[in-house]
């Protein structure tokens, strides 16, 4: 039985269901700034930018003790009602993904491609900020494996 102080939340994108959980907490990287969601939200709808989404205390059946989910969020929406929470996302990677894309042969990858012939400098400029979360949550991923 879920604990009554927790809410629904779902991460979609275009690829695949990505998330669907109760949770205790959220934080979104919304296009304005982050976005901390409890449980009894007012009612809203909020643009997202890119950054580190955090599912904390993601309660479960199966797990004793409640576990916290982490996403790399570009792009998207959020819509908060009657504590459920649904992000519609333009693109999300997990840790599972980012251990399997290798953050260093992406970077190498985006610095090596010149701006030019519909890659833009600001696509670029994207592209390495994009990264740079991605070596985060790397971090984070290795810090909370050794606890």
């Amino acid at each position: 039985m879920a604990d009554a102080r927790t809410f629904q939340c779902v991460v979609i994108s275009p690829r695949a269901r990505i998330l669907d959980c109760r949770s205790a907490s959220i934080v979104l990287p919304a296009h304005d700034g982050l976005l901390g969601i409890w449980y009894n939200h007012m009612p809203m709808l909020c643009e997202l930018g890119m950054g580190i989404m955090e599912v904390r205390g993601i309660a479960s059946e199966d797990k004793p003790l409640p576990s916290d989910s982490f996403l790399i969020v570009d792009g998207g929406f959020a819509m908060i009602n009657s504590n459920i929470v649904t992000v519609v996302v333009d693109d999300a990677l997990t840790i599972q993904d980012i251990q399997a894309e290798k953050h260093e042969k992406i970077l190498k990858e985006v610095l090596a491609r010149p701006v030019g012939d519909g890659y833009s400098l600001e696509q670029k400029q994207h592209d390495i900020e994009r990264n740079a979360f991605i070596e985060k949550l790397s971090r984070m991923a290795v810090s909370s494996a050794h606890r």
